[in-house]
């Protein structure tokens, strides 16, 4: 059980990025994010998930970063091995494509470039991102 204490519950994750983006710190809720979601896709195949990681967060007070946030946990706990609840997986898709960090300055050779390589659980939920882009730095 040592392993699923570095693991972050999706509520904590929520509640970090929701503080960050209330004062306008988008970098700041990003890296709560990657943190959280390297934590899940770095643990051993092992490492239990206690039910408390995966319960329902309140909202972060954009409907973007809650599509984000749950959608990455829900990638990262299949990449884990464990399968996640049926509420993340279910989740509605936003209304039209966003591109995560740069969706209002990206040309669209880049925005084509990164749908090229965005998860296909991701894309079925409207989102664009990189797998790689989901790793703390």
């Amino acid at each position: 059980m040592a392993g699923n204490a570095l693991l972050i519950p999706l509520s904590r994750a929520a509640e970090l990025i929701r503080d960050a983006l209330r004062i306008g710190h988008v970098a700041a809720a990003d890296r709560a994010l990657t943190d959280a979601v390297s934590r899940i896709l770095h643990a051993a195949p092992d490492t239990p998930v206690d039910p408390g990681v995966t319960e329902r967060a309140p909202s972060v007070g954009d409907e973007h970063y809650d599509a984000l946030l749950t959608t990455a946990y829900a990638y990262a706990l299949l990449r884990h091995g464990t399968q996640p609840p049926t509420w993340m997986l279910e989740l509605r898709p936003l209304d039209r494509e966003w591109l995560w960090d740069g969706d209002a300055e990206a040309s669209l050779e880049w925005r084509s470039f990164i749908k090229e390589r965005t998860p296909d659980l991701f894309l079925r939920k409207n989102i664009l991102l990189r797998e790689g882009d989901l790793e703390a730095a």
